[in-house]
């Protein structure tokens, strides 16, 4: 029992996210997870360790947990759980680390809040008053005012009006009551400014880096490139082993060399 206390002072983010992926038999997610520790501004400190898989269903919460094992996120005194605000997210964090602080990724939500402002002043000239509509309402967002925010939208929302079945992605109406879907539903995962001043993480670029150098880089070199699914998994697996520094721990090669120094000594 005395084993799986928290660490004290180990202050550990989990944060996932995905990326597409071409294979012969057609595009398939890669999600990937990254579990870093960070300092008391939010900044993240140390080794990052990657995971990631193109079997989501199957495999990722097993991973998630094997990967929270390893880096010892699991008994962090502090479990920071990072995401877009994607519902496949918040569901892995109930599955694997219901603990843990779920927090939306800022710029994420200062997006969406961009289209809204777009779609409530979107007539010609009004560019300038959807930029200062956007701005004071990202402003209030991140000094913790999602209650005005929400009451905001709701003000608003007779006047945009309800979108009707079947529009467009980008019809307004769409827009708007989807954003207002998305910060209703992520509420308490927005408190921003009580989180900048616990000194916790609100952006998960480190797993959007992820999405570039670790798949983009080697698996979408080219429009056209196309995997087979297992050496798709497999090179993935490698990638995440590689950017996480333990390639040789992995192989049992950073034994081999002690034992070569050791020797050499």
């Amino acid at each position: 029992i005395a084993a799986m206390r928290p660490i004290e002072g180990l202050r550990m983010c989990v944060t996932t996210d995905g990326g597409s992926v071409q294979t012969t038999e057609g595009w398939r997610d890669a999600k990937l997870m990254v579990s870093y520790p960070f300092d008391e501004e939010g900044r993240k400190s140390g080794q990052a360790s990657y995971g990631g898989t193109l079997h989501y269903h199957e495999d990722y919460a097993d991973l998630l947990w094997h990967l929270m094992e390893r880096t010892e996120a699991s008994r962090a005194e502090e479990l920071v759980w990072l995401g877009d605000g994607a519902s496949w997210i918040w569901a892995q964090q109930a599955t694997v680390a219901p603990h843990a602080v779920g927090i939306v990724d800022f710029r994420h939500a200062s997006d969406r809040l961009w289209a809204v402002g777009r779609v409530l002043h979107g007539g010609p000239g009004e560019e300038q008053a959807a930029k200062r509509w956007g701005k004071r309402w990202i402003k209030n967002l991140y000094n913790g005012k999602v209650g005005a925010l929400l009451k905001e939208l709701a003000k608003h929302r007779p006047k945009v009006g309800d979108p009707p079945e079947g529009c467009a992605d980008d019809d307004p109406r769409k827009v708007f009551a989807d954003a207002q879907r998305y910060f209703a539903n992520n509420a308490h995962r927005m408190d921003y400014k009580r989180y900048r001043e616990l000194g916790y993480p609100i952006g998960s670029g480190v797993v959007e880096s992820a999405c570039r150098h670790v798949v983009g880089v080697r698996m979408k070199r080219t429009a056209v490139m196309a995997w087979h699914e297992d050496n798709a998994e497999a090179m993935l697996q490698l990638r995440c082993l590689n950017a996480s520094a333990a390639w040789d721990r992995f192989w049992g090669l950073d034994t081999l060399w002690q034992a070569i120094r050791s020797r050499a000594a």
